[in-house]
């Protein structure tokens, strides 16, 4: 088949690989759709009642398309690659007849190779980060380069319906009057969307490292305010357009931040932008190096992205599957001992990762987030930030989050630990007889 992009998604949100790989198609929804699907004289499709758009998004979600470097493809080009895929295998087949899920994966394949072979377009990406300043005349990450920026108008314009748009809600006032530090990014891509969405993970990457160093640790609480307010100190701005390398704009597109309702109060380090970009650029070099790097840095992205949450239940719940991802486990006993087994004070830690695993339960199950939204979301942060440190460092020496998980299941217990690297080593001194004499163990003897 080639260079494979296109895969079924598991429940984790991994490729479905291998031989049971079809296992994770959504076979009755297919079969659905193949079955109801009408292919007409002049070879287009029909559905009764318009019934695909109701089946569309869970195809879309079923499915995951990763691109050369191996990163997720954005979701809207995925959804043009996933829809064609079902189309061309309907067609191939006839129509009235239920899809083979193996069949819209040869079709995806053929038709991501395609928009993967296109070469790719230089573009820029206005946005903006709520920083006093910029800490470089420039900053390489991700295969983007970030820039600082004096001023937009002139070379750099809003589109005319984005103006329209705004006007009188809070965007029109950032607009207006923000301070934010504006920035351009150079990126690229096969489509606009492609490239905007690599240039977007570099600033939220660039972002989550300054935050994850310039709060490691950090505990603060809001006073005399109804407002519920992010526990993240950087963020992006609320607009961004993409353009031409020479300023002029793309098409109407513009993106915007849902539930923006305003400027966040501009970062400033205690210490000074040198020492933290400093670290910044540090963990920059250690993960470039990592055999789970992008892993890593989409954890990195989801953390920052968790932080700028204005709805701290939310907030929590995200950082909480952060746990779940880190320790590659959906129980929540497994959670805790895993989590907590990097601590030099491990019962302490334990017996925190036990209060927010209830206070979890007790929002999901029960809809009662409590009076402590803030101090919870402080107190998750702080026992996830530890665990971005060590694989950044790769303390382990592992190859991947899913061996991190498994390093942090095994026990503490000396003796333990003594007893089951003596059953490893049984284990391969049987494993490597049996090799040599070219024959397997006998039923019932070793």
């Amino acid at each position: 088949m080639g260079k494979r992009y296109v895969f079924w998604r598991t429940p984790w949100g991994k490729p479905s690989r291998g031989d049971k790989a079809k296992k994770h198609a959504p076979s009755a929804l297919l079969a659905e759709m193949g079955r109801t699907a009408t292919v007409t004289a002049d070879n287009k499709l029909s559905w009764p009642d318009f019934s695909f758009l109701m089946y569309e998004p869970t195809l879309n979600t079923a499915m995951i398309i990763l691109d050369p470097r191996g990163f997720e493809l954005n979701s809207h080009d995925a959804s043009w690659i996933a829809q064609g895929a079902i189309r061309s295998a309907i067609k191939k087949q006839g129509g009235r007849t239920p899809i083979d899920p193996d069949e819209v994966i040869r079709q995806g394949n053929k038709i991501a190779a395609t928009f993967f072979r296109k070469p790719p377009r230089n573009y820029v990406l206005l946005s903006s980060l709520s920083i006093s300043e910029f800490p470089a005349t420039r900053i390489r990450i991700r295969s983007c380069e970030i820039s600082p920026l004096k001023r937009r108008p002139g070379q750099y314009d809003y589109p005319e319906n984005m103006q329209f748009q705004v006007s009188n809600t809070p965007y029109e006032k950032h607009v207006d009057s923000t301070k934010y530090q504006l920035i351009k990014i150079k990126t690229t891509g096969q489509s606009i969307y492609q490239a905007a969405d690599y240039a977007l993970n570099a600033l939220h990457l660039l972002r989550g490292l300054w935050t994850l160093f310039a709060q490691y640790g950090s505990f603060s609480m809001s006073f005399g305010s109804l407002k519920q307010k992010s526990v993240g100190v950087i963020h992006a701005g609320p607009l961004r357009t993409i353009h031409e390398p020479d300023g002029k704009l793309v098409g109407k597109l513009f993106w915007y931040e849902l539930g923006y309702t305003g400027d966040q109060k501009l970062f400033r380090p205690k210490n000074g932008w040198k020492k933290l970009d400093t670290r910044r650029r540090w963990a920059a070099r250690r993960i470039m190096f990592l055999p789970y790097r992008n892993d890593l840095e989409d954890l990195i992205i989801r953390f920052v992205s968790a932080l700028d949450n204005t709805d701290l239940d939310v907030a929590f719940l995200q950082i909480w599957s952060l746990l779940e991802k880190l320790t590659d486990t959906s129980k929540h006993d497994e959670i805790v001992q895993r989590a907590s087994r990097i601590f030099a004070d491990r019962e302490l830690a334990t017996d925190m990762l036990r209060a927010m695993r209830s206070r979890r339960n007790q929002y999901v199950h029960a809809a009662d987030a409590g009076e402590d939204r803030e101090q919870s979301v402080h107190l998750i942060k702080r026992l996830v930030e530890p665990h971005f440190l060590c694989l950044i460092r790769n303390d382990f020496k592992i190859q991947s989050i899913q061996e991190y998980g498994e390093f942090l299941s095994m026990p503490t217990d000396l003796n333990a630990l003594n007893k089951r690297l003596r059953m490893t080593e049984r284990a391969l001194r049987l494993r490597k007889k049996h090799e040599v004499s070219g024959q397997s163990a006998p039923l019932g003897r070793c």
